[in-house]
């Protein structure tokens, strides 16, 4: 049973970043929250505007709720008749967030996910008084999100998909890549753009290099973030997880080898085995469509140029790795991958001072450093002219 009351706070002094302090004190008390309006205020006589519908597990907790948000500005009020749905989590998918069903849109705010009317998203897209717009998510929202941006030609940041690669040589560091390859597959469940979910092992290692790599998955540790140890936590929506098991089933029926996983954990919560495949071959859904989950593709490759065909044999370009310790190897692969970000005898390193972002359908511009600067900002020139003119156009 949920426990529900619409509270609202308004005024000057209740910006965005007040917004925001009230979306975390909800979540820190276990409770949920649909927002029906807001706006912020552009000018100090300009009062900013907040309504929202909180759902609490118990009255208890509502009422330990309510007060934490009184001491933020907000105050309940009587919701009367209102319709006020709830937001199912099987409507989270990001390819919800332009959702036409019921005239709403999903926008994710941390671990939250609002609901808000799409005329407003629509325009908050495509209003000429919003100079950027910079998103992070799936590249069918990109792409959408790119193309109703171009009624008023605003400029665009994309962070979008990946099916990155790291790339295994025969003379790799061989302990290295394994670690790096089990951490980038189930880092964040591999539910990260960034994910290392396919990786490339020259033939004469493959089979070496992947039956180690199941050995070492086969220690990671599946299961609630929050206890001690647990190194791979929850698929995010019911939908995802089918999303992922789909991916599963249909290598294996292509030809694939499902040698580790590959199922639902049968536990309460929405848990995925580390999973790896291994036979995969590029014409396989699997070898370049991203599947946002802990499962691994393997690969294998005769040449440097047939790894770096493989590589670049997506429509996605956002990272990669190579492994070897012939470093004129690493400098031609890397030249020639068409990823924004290739690491080399390592994977998933960043420094603030480094740019960050992908090719082709994996974005457009860059976070971090002195572009991502220059994506946030517009060039003007000013030029002036000082002293008497010397230069008539008519003669005096």
């Amino acid at each position: 049973m949920q426990f529900e009351e619409v509270v609202e706070a308004q005024g000057h002094l209740i910006d965005s970043h007040v917004m925001e302090e009230i979306f975390d004190k909800v979540v820190e008390y276990n409770s949920r929250f649909e927002v029906e309006q807001f706006r912020i205020g552009r000018t100090n006589s300009d009062a900013s505007y907040l309504r929202l519908k909180v759902e609490a597990p118990s009255q208890e907790v509502m009422d330990h709720l309510l007060q934490q948000l009184l001491g933020l500005g907000c105050s309940p009020v009587d919701s009367g008749d209102a319709q006020l749905r709830k937001v199912e989590r099987d409507r989270c998918a990001p390819e919800d967030f332009y959702s036409t069903t019921n005239h709403r849109t999903l926008i994710r705010h941390g671990q939250q996910w609002l609901e808000v009317e799409n005329q407003r998203m629509d325009a908050l897209v495509t209003h000429p008084d919003v100079d950027m717009l910079s998103f992070t998510g799936s590249t069918l929202v990109g792409k959408q999100a790119v193309a109703k941006s171009a009624q008023t030609l605003k400029k665009v940041s994309m962070e979008l998909g990946g099916k990155n690669p790291q790339i295994i040589f025969a003379d790799c560091d061989w302990d290295a890549a394994l670690d790096a390859t089990v951490f980038g597959i189930y880092f964040n469940a591999g539910q990260c753009c960034n994910s290392g979910s396919r990786i490339l092992v020259h033939e004469s290692i493959a089979d070496k290099f992947a039956a180690a790599v199941v050995e070492r998955s086969k220690r990671v540790k599946v299961g609630d973030p929050l206890v001690p140890g647990v190194q791979v936590g929850a698929i995010t929506t019911t939908k995802q997880l089918e999303t992922i098991l789909s991916h599963v089933d249909a290598a294996r029926k292509a030809g694939a080898r499902v040698v580790l996983g590959g199922s639902r954990i049968d536990t309460a919560g929405m848990y995925i085995e580390p999973t790896v495949v291994t036979g995969v071959t590029r014409d396989m859904a699997i070898a370049s469509e991203e599947v946002f989950g802990p499962v691994l593709s393997v690969l294998t490759f005769k040449t440097l140029d047939d790894a770096i065909e493989l590589a670049n044999s997506t429509l996605y370009g956002l990272s990669a790795a190579v492994w070897s310790k012939d470093f004129s190897t690493c400098l031609t692969a890397a030249r020639r991958i068409k990823a924004g970000t290739v690491w080399i005898n390592t994977f998933l390193e960043g420094h603030a001072e480094l740019p960050f972002g992908g090719y082709r359908e994996s974005g457009i511009g860059r976070e971090l450093g002195r572009f991502a600067t220059e994506d946030y900002t517009e060039t003007k020139t000013l030029h002036m002219h000082l002293g008497e003119r010397t230069d008539w156009w008519l003669p005096r």
